[in-house]
């Protein structure tokens, strides 16, 4: 239920302050008439899922929630993880890749998505340095690394092929570095 439930209070559809009241999964769950003691953990669970939530320190404790958590985070990466960054950067008006524009590779979670709002370094490419590429070492799972690693490859083999068609040769030495500084 966790898995099911995990993103039915997701702040980017309902607003952050109504996410964290977990509205949906109570309502769902008493509809259904989940037992109290059920409900208690998939709330526990989702309550700690998402990377907002992991830059501030919470994480599942219980399987069933660090299961979900990784199964979560590999969907933002790899092949499918780059259409879906690339879709919400053009759906939102976002930027797609100022060269000009560096990435803020350490943004706090009070930056990250402050009331909802993009910071000034948002965009699809940078993105990556902001989030996706953090994502392998979040995992806290042994498959779930395992996933991780192999879709986070796609993301770096990616990058390096855009850096290199866009004659940015500064951003590939941008991405070399940072990948030496995280690994």
């Amino acid at each position: 239920m966790t898995a099911w439930l995990h993103d039915v209070d997701d702040y980017k559809l309902v607003g952050k302050t109504q996410a964290e009241k977990l509205t949906n999964a109570v309502n769902i769950m008493a509809q259904a008439e989940i037992a109290d003691d059920l409900s208690q953990v998939v709330l526990e669970n989702i309550a700690a899922i998402g990377y907002s939530k992991r830059l501030n320190g919470r994480q599942p404790q219980r399987l069933a929630g660090k299961l979900a958590s990784d199964a979560d985070m590999c969907d933002a990466i790899g092949a499918v993880g780059i259409e879906r960054a690339l879709t919400y950067a053009c759906h939102h008006g976002g930027r797609i890749f100022d060269p000009k524009v560096w990435p803020n590779v350490n943004l706090a979670a009070h930056e990250y998505n402050a009331d909802g709002n993009t910071h000034d370094t948002d965009g699809f490419i940078n993105h990556f340095f902001e989030k996706l590429l953090k994502l392998k070492g979040l995992m806290l799972t042994e498959p779930g690394r395992i996933e991780a690693e192999n879709r986070h490859q796609i993301m770096v083999d990616f990058l390096r092929a855009y850096f290199h068609e866009k004659n940015a040769p500064e951003w590939s030495e941008f991405l070399e570095e940072y990948l030496r500084s995280v690994e």
